[in-house]
């Protein structure tokens, strides 16, 4: 398969991710590794399965599913060939198969000249059980100068935008809120009002070294009684009772109060630009980003916490209320979700197909796209054609199978029995 290939997805385990019986990720990774039957044989189900990636970053790269073994590792794709599912022996010797990069790099040479093996975007799909910590990542002009004085939590001078599409209702807080909000919620609670008096609420520096370093545990508590004995169902008392079940009184349990409280429904999204706080908490989604290790932390977890650090960025920042608009075009039988901000470089894009419908999709011209199929019957059956020579071929996906195709790849899709729902990615 020249220009398209199945690959084997990498799966991370954290203490925030979802059991295996109720995880998303789990039942993917499983599915997409292993023949029926075999997924007990490659996973550990005591684990907490929080994030499938797709890409080639070095802390969880894919692999290729689908080799030519009379072919080199330089030319596995060079042609079609007959797919080939791995076994479930294969499945417990993943190291067998070659990587993405490999497949990325001979992809660069035959198109563009060039040997890179990196793709700049990863795909993730996110079970979150729990509320991962409050974190912010930096543009690329800090992060460049915050790894040059060698800053323990900033490895690379990248910025990494993201932006998630919710699968299943999903709840998270991300971006300032307006101070008309948070002079109405010091009126509304008496027990943050005495957090923050004094506090020029316009001053977001002051406002947030007050909640993070200032305020005591007694306060917080105070909060936390007051907001159960109101007995309101508001979604940033919700957040209050949810952080401070798993967190009991870090200082972030406040955040609900000066963060934008969010609940995705199933095909909504939301971006993140850099110097954004924010804090997933729980639900299923889509995540695509640029690539980077970059993460500055405040609180509600056991790592180390750059609290400083995130309050000089906010200190610095002109637009941390930047829009997390995204901007959703629906084509056919496709939505594409692009963020409104013209930094961000990347899309995801889903193609759906009834029962007894019939789709056509086509990938970027210019750049390659990842892809992973979420619905469908045992039968289903894609073509995939190359627009750079007319190449041809079929053959059968399932649920949770991963896709690698170059740039212009058209693909057919004639659904049986059950719906059809593929997500895909690439950078723009």
């Amino acid at each position: 398969m020249g220009f398209i290939t199945k690959i084997i997805p990498a799966v991370q385990c954290y203490d925030w991710g979802k059991d295996s019986k109720e995880s998303l990720v789990y039942d993917l990774y499983t599915k997409a590794t292993c023949a029926e039957g075999a997924s007990e044989a490659i996973s550990d189900s005591s684990k907490k399965y929080a994030e499938l990636w797709l890409g080639t970053h070095y802390n969880g790269p894919c692999r290729i599913a689908q080799v030519n073994p009379d072919c080199a590792n330089s030319h596995i794709l060079s042609k079609p060939t007959e797919p080939k599912d791995p076994t479930p022996s294969d499945c417990m010797q993943p190291e067998k198969f070659p990587l993405l990069s490999e497949v990325v790099s001979a992809m660069n040479s035959k198109l563009y000249g060039t040997t890179t093996g990196e793709l700049s975007i990863l795909f993730k799909v996110l079970s979150v059980a729990k509320p991962l910590s409050l974190q912010m990542h930096p543009d690329s002009i800090t992060a460049a100068r915050l790894a040059q004085q060698g800053h323990p939590q900033i490895v690379d001078a990248n910025a990494k935008p993201e932006m998630c599409i919710a699968l299943t209702p999903f709840k998270l807080m991300a971006g300032l809120r307006q101070t008309s909000e948070i002079r109405a919620f010091a009126s509304r609670y008496s027990t943050f009002a005495a957090m923050i008096e004094g506090i020029d609420i316009d001053d977001v520096f002051h406002l947030l070294h007050c909640l993070l370093i200032d305020t005591t545990n007694q306060q917080r508590l105070a909060l936390v009684k007051q907001v159960e004995k109101m007995c309101s169902d508001s979604i940033e008392m919700e957040f209050i009772h949810i952080l401070y079940h798993h967190y009991g009184l870090d200082a972030c349990i406040t955040f609900p109060l000066v963060l934008q409280c969010h609940l995705l429904a199933p095909g909504q999204a939301l971006y993140i630009a850099p110097n954004t706080l924010h804090a997933y908490i729980h639900g299923d989604c889509l995540e695509v980003m640029e690539n980077s290790d970059n993460v500055l932390r405040c609180g509600l977890t056991l790592k180390p916490c750059s609290i400083e650090t995130c309050l000089e960025i906010l200190k610095e920042t002109t637009n941390y209320k930047s829009s997390n608009r995204v901007d959703v075009i629906a084509r056919g039988c496709s939505r594409t979700y692009k963020p409104l901000d013209l930094e961000a470089k990347f899309q995801i894009i889903t193609v759906h197909a009834d029962v007894g419908q019939s789709c056509t999709f086509d990938s970027s011209e210019t750049k390659p796209t990842l892809g992973i199929i979420l619905e469908c019957n045992s039968t289903c059956i894609i073509k995939a054609t190359s627009r750079l020579d007319a190449s041809i071929v079929t053959f059968p996906v399932s649920i949770g199978t991963c896709l690698f195709m170059y740039p212009g790849t058209r693909l057919d899709v004639e659904t049986k029995g059950e719906p059809f729902k593929m997500h895909l990615a690439s950078a723009i």
